[in-house]
């Protein structure tokens, strides 16, 4: 059983669950099941807690691919309000099989470049009224988009934290990342809006593809010893901003090249049909010469970035923005190269988010009286952290599933 707070397995261990929860656990020479129950003998695998995906935007094949790779908990941070809520309620009464949700909602600006959004604000009226919609509605944060004006983040922010939500999101146009913090931003998305708090001006228009190629062209230049980037760190871990990179949704842009599979994703592509095959060699930007190996070494200083951020003392967290559950754990296999040791990973992957979320009562480690979201690993993902993809069966909140059956419903290999 993996203690992912102390980063070490606790061997020979019993966990009993009762309903939805674990009513008891330890060393199974003293913690004895009670008369009646179902035993399974994991000899030889590795019992994890469910992991937490923190970029999500919901479909209904979702909730099937985030069980079947051990993703138990999703933060779900751009999705029409009505259908998330009806996704919610099936997940939760098990009409459907899905991760447990939370919810952010997605505030837009009006223009001809805005993102399409149900909830929009261009006035201090409409800001304030955007935020009282997902209040009433009892979501846990905002998410804060490209084309929201900068003078309206500050009473966004306040509106949202009086309400006890949080705030997430891109960094607005014709805005940097610092003034987003300062501006009262509990998080950032994507690891991007970072580097473009050294490369955009409040005259660069980052509502286009723009936010990407100004950090192909220019992240490998960026110096993270340099004192803007420290203190842009000290800023981010003073105020416990918590950074979610989404790396793989970069590794698609900048390394990714028309007609291959990108290196790394050769398992996980043939597993699956062929015409959700098709996407993985269709993508990428179109690059050539120097500007192609430019971005390579661009992506790679993204994940340098990444780790200096986690040894920066920086909050950080694992979410996909891709292809739900198998991407995750791709995702944490992108930390694994950008140097974070495999029980750090295990933690940015589990309670760390649960505790920035508040719900580190109910999920992200295995406790008693915490939900029952369990993961059984054929393997050991502490010491070897791929064979976190090696997924046999995922409990959500008791009730257990086998990953080869849900992964056959969509016609994807174990």
């Amino acid at each position: 059983m993996l203690d992912v707070e102390r980063g070490r397995y606790l061997p020979d261990h019993t966990v009993v669950v009762v309903g939805s929860r674990i009513t008891a656990m330890g060393p199974s020479r003293s913690v004895r099941p009670p008369d009646g129950a179902e035993i399974i003998d994991l000899a030889g695998k590795a019992l994890v807690p469910g992991m937490v995906d923190m970029h999500g935007h919901t479909e209904d094949t979702d909730g099937v691919l985030h069980l079947a790779a051990g993703v138990t908990l999703v933060r779900d941070v751009g999705n029409d309000p009505d259908t998330l809520e009806e996704l919610r309620r099936r997940f939760d009464t098990g009409e459907t099989i899905g991760p447990h949700l939370v919810r952010f909602g997605f505030i837009e600006g009006r223009n001809p470049k805005a993102a399409s959004s149900k909830i929009t604000a261009e006035t201090p009226e409409e800001a304030r009224a955007a935020v009282e919609y997902f209040a009433q509605r009892g979501y846990q944060g905002i998410k804060i988009y490209n084309s929201v004006r900068p003078e309206l983040v500050p009473l966004l922010a306040e509106e949202a934290h009086r309400r006890g939500l949080q705030v997430t999101g891109h960094i607005p146009v014709h805005m940097l990342a610092h003034e987003a913090v300062r501006a009262g931003y509990d998080g950032i998305e994507h690891i991007n809006m970072l580097f473009l708090n050294f490369f955009a001006t409040h005259e660069t228009d980052t509502r286009d593809t723009t936010r990407f190629t100004l950090v192909g062209d220019h992240a490998a230049t960026l110096d993270l010893r340099t004192k803007p980037v420290q203190d842009f760190f000290r800023l981010l871990r003073e105020r416990k901003t918590v950074i979610d990179p989404t790396l793989h949704a970069f590794e698609g842009l900048f390394v990714a090249e028309p007609g291959k599979v990108t290196p790394g994703l050769e398992e996980l592509v043939a597993r699956l049909p062929v015409q959700a095959r098709r996407g993985y060699v269709t993508g990428g930007l179109s690059l050539e010469g120097e500007r192609k190996v430019k971005y390579r070494a661009a992506f790679d200083k993204l994940l340098a970035m990444t780790r200096a951020l986690v040894d920066a003392g920086v909050r950080v967290v694992v979410g996909t923005d891709t292809l739900a559950g198998l991407t995750y754990q791709h995702e944490l296999l992108l930390y694994e190269r950008a140097g974070i040791r495999p029980a750090r990973i295990w933690q940015l992957a589990t309670i760390d988010p649960a505790r920035y979320l508040g719900v580190d009562q109910h999920h992200g480690s295995i406790a008693v009286g915490k939900l029952a979201n369990l993961v059984v690993v054929d393997g050991d993902p502490l010491a070897r952290l791929a064979d976190l993809r090696r997924v046999v069966s995922t409990m959500r909140g008791g009730v257990l599933y086998s990953a080869a059956a849900l992964f056959a419903t969509l016609n994807i290999a174990p």
